[in-house]
């Protein structure tokens, strides 16, 4: 299955030599705890009679929703697979071959290192053209797994590099 493709919830299986990277809780809980208290914000403005106090709180219980939901069992986290990697956010699930991968990389955006990568085949993938021109890659991981931006590019270097040794020596 192609890079934004959707896959079941049954087609992560992990094997001996898979890798299980999960999000970090303490974080997802920290914007949850921040998108709370600025809920109660908007909920006093709306009872002092600001109207903006409305969008204070949408938005904000918004981000208090969705980080919740992020902290849950299962809602996100990667599988590095011989084969490939399978990236899970929000429940939502895709998977990219290290055959289609050329390289991974940090960025920064928006004074937050990332880490991204290149594939060698743009045709394949949906919006990998635009994300290219806006970011200079053609992919982006969610975030670190409690790694450092560079740590995880060069572990996701090395696991893509045995993978495609491995598949050209046995050819």
């Amino acid at each position: 299955m192609k890079h934004g493709g959707k896959m079941s919830s049954n087609a992560i299986l992990v094997y001996p030599e898979t890798k299980v990277l999960r999000s970090g809780k303490a974080k997802c809980l920290g914007v949850a705890l921040i998108g709370g208290v600025f809920t109660l914000v908007g909920w006093w403005m709306i009872r002092d009679g600001h109207p903006m106090g409305w969008f204070v709180l949408l938005f904000f219980f918004l981000m208090f929703c969705v980080s919740l939901a992020n902290c849950l069992p299962r809602a996100s986290g990667m599988v590095v697979m011989p084969e490939g990697f399978a990236v899970r956010s929000l429940f939502r699930a895709w998977y990219c071959s290290w055959q289609d991968v050329e390289e991974f990389g940090v960025f920064s955006a928006g004074g937050t290192k990332m880490v991204g990568f290149r594939i060698k085949d743009v045709s394949q993938y949906k919006g990998a053209r635009l994300s290219d021109a806006l970011c200079g890659c053609h992919g982006v991981l969610p975030e670190t797994f409690g790694l450092s931006a560079e740590s995880l590019a060069m572990a996701m270097n090395g696991y893509r590099e045995a993978a495609v040794r491995a598949t050209d020596g046995s050819s």
